[in-house]
């Protein structure tokens, strides 16, 4: 669910980002983070908060740039496995 949901989920962003909709992508970033975070893919939660935070800076270049870095590791997601996550129960 996670990895299909991503697409459309960046999609939204890319819209939200060329229509200078600061608070769609502070919210969609944020929540994005959180849900890769609950899937360990620890690199794009990382990009995902910088967007995140550009976002509420109001940063346009920023939140591009990271939009723009955030795509191949969506991308790349099918690919990786998580070596670092460990769940505890």
């Amino acid at each position: 669910m996670y990895q299909a949901d991503l697409p459309v989920q960046l999609d939204l962003l890319h819209q939200a980002t060329a229509a200078k909709d600061f608070p769609t992508i502070e919210n969609l970033a944020h929540k994005m983070k959180g849900a890769s975070a609950n899937v360990c893919a620890l690199q794009l939660n990382g990009t995902l908060r910088h967007l995140e935070t550009a976002a509420k800076a109001r940063d346009l270049a920023e939140v591009h740039r990271y939009l723009q870095l955030a795509g191949p590791l969506i991308e790349d997601l099918g690919k990786e496995n998580f070596p670092d996550c460990q769940i505890v129960l």
